[in-house]
């Protein structure tokens, strides 16, 4: 695991956005290893990455769990439920937020649970009315 991690960190960013989904099927491969047991450097590189705009956005609500998990690890962890609520206010995929209700609930965060609940009526209603685009 070490190894493809480190393999994963040194490939350029500008390379992987080049690749198949952008790499991230290599970094999905990572999400379920014993990530814990990495240097805290690479470690850090790799949430890092996981709390990404561009992953969170294409995330299930499994690996949304995981990716939570993984960040209350960190010395100085990102405010990951600000993130999706700011990610749900502005995205109109409503795959995105379906996920995300189902992470929500899964914390039992009632706020974030509503906030993204409400933006899905508002995304149905903009879908019925052809105004998404």
């Amino acid at each position: 695991m070490r190894k493809f991690a480190d393999a994963y960190l040194f490939i350029p960013t500008r390379n992987l956005k080049k690749t198949w989904n952008g790499g991230l099927p290599l970094l999905n491969r990572l999400l379920w290893a014993n990530l814990e047991s990495l240097p805290k450097n690479i470690f850090s590189k790799l949430v890092t990455r996981y709390t990404s705009n561009e992953y969170l956005l294409r995330a299930d609500h499994h690996k949304l769990i995981r990716v939570h998990s993984l960040n209350e690890m960190r010395k100085r962890p990102v405010d990951l439920v600000k993130r999706i609520y700011d990610l749900g206010s502005k995205s109109v995929h409503n795959g995105f937020h379906f996920e995300a209700v189902s992470f929500a609930k899964k914390l039992k965060n009632t706020v974030l649970e509503k906030h993204l609940e409400k933006r899905l009526e508002i995304i149905e209603k903009q879908m019925v009315h052809n105004e998404l685009g």
